[in-house]
């Protein structure tokens, strides 16, 4: 396993966590359950994800969205050093769509939470973050075309690896 480029005690303070969907490598309960405790961030998930959280972060603050469905959360804080020499506050618009994908803790609940991509909206920016999804030319198309996004600018990442588990995190 490769070790984090930042160490946890060196990241910024996290007002918004977005998770976009249930394995193991985007949804870590021990990852969450720090971030929570030090900084109460809002959480924000496709559907039945928060079900899990819940589980073990009894109150956290958590959004669910459907595909399709938006939030608007007011007067953020952005900061974005790597990009910019900037930051500004402004409202945030987070927006989750399909992707080609699927979800599944174990082998009895494949597809019982949502997955997605999330578009989000900012004033200096737009961002479409794909979590895990296969390339799917049509979807990226709608997406683009629904959002204003060129699709050819979709940045695919490398599909991760999952790692071993303490099964206090089931």
């Amino acid at each position: 396993m490769v070790k984090p480029s930042i160490n946890f005690t060196d990241l910024p303070k996290i007002d918004v966590i977005l998770i976009s969907h249930n394995h193991y490598d985007h949804l870590d309960i021990r990852t969450i359950k720090d971030l929570w405790v030090r900084d109460k961030p809002k959480i924000i998930t496709p559907l039945m994800n928060d079900v899990i959280i819940k589980k073990h972060i009894s109150d956290a603050e958590i959004v669910t969205l459907g595909w399709g469905e938006s939030y608007k959360e007011q007067e953020i804080q952005l900061n974005s050093k790597s990009f910019r020499e900037d930051e500004f506050k402004g409202d945030v618009e987070f927006y989750l769509e399909p992707a080609q994908h699927w979800s599944a803790r174990g082998i009895f609940d494949k597809n019982k939470a949502l997955w997605g991509t999330f578009i989000i909206k900012t004033k200096i920016g737009d961002i479409c973050f794909i979590g895990d999804s296969g390339y799917n030319d049509t979807l990226f198309k709608e997406i683009g075309k629904k959002h204003n996004i060129d699709e050819n600018k979709f940045i695919i990442p490398e599909i991760g690896e999952f790692f071993l588990f303490d099964k206090n995190d089931l």
